[in-house]
C-alpha cells in the first residue's frame, strides 16, 4: 500500500515530462518558467539500463509517469534562513537545489512521493537519503 503523505514545508511546482532517462532518473520542466531539470528519485535504488531488468523499470516509469501526467509536482525544501535575518537569498536557494546540474527534490505523483511508489511496485530497493 502506497501511504500518501503530505510533502515537508517547503516549495511545490507542477511540472511535465520531457524523458526518463533511467528508472530512477527523469527530465521533467517547470509549468510555470519552461525551466528543466533531470531528477534523481532519492532514497530508492533501482537496476541499471544495462541490466534487463533495468530497461523494464525504465518502461514502467515511463508509463506511468505519462499516466499521471496531470498530477507530477517537483517539491523543494524550504531552503534555511542560514543568516538569521529572515531573508533567503534567491541564488543560494538555487544553488541547494540544482546540484551537478541534477535537481534535488522530491518528485510527487498523485499526492505520493514517487521514490514510494517505484519501492511499493517492487521496482526499487530503500537507500538512505543523502
Amino acid at each position: 500500500m502506497i501511504h500518501r503523505t503530505p510533502p515537508r514545508p517547503g516549495v511545490c511546482i507542477p511540472v511535465v515530462l520531457l524523458r526518463v532517462i533511467d528508472g530512477d532518473t527523469v527530465v521533467v520542466a517547470s509549468q510555470l518558467t519552461g525551466r528543466e531539470f533531470a531528477v534523481r528519485f532519492e532514497g530508492v535504488n533501482v537496476a541499471e539500463l544495462s541490466e534487463e531488468r533495468g530497461k523494464i523499470i525504465a518502461g514502467w516509469v515511463e508509463e506511468y509517469l505519462v499516466r499521471h501526467r496531470n498530477s507530477l509536482l517537483l517539491h523543494f525544501d524550504w531552503p534555511k534562513d542560514r543568516d538569521g535575518n529572515g531573508t533567503i537569498d534567491v541564488d543560494e536557494m538555487l544553488a541547494a537545489w540544482v546540484s551537478f546540474n541534477r535537481a534535488t527534490p522530491e518528485l510527487w505523483v498523485n499526492g505520493s512521493e514517487f521514490a514510494e511508489v517505484l519501492i511499493c511496485h517492487g521496482y526499487g530497493t530503500r537507500r538512505k537519503r543523502q
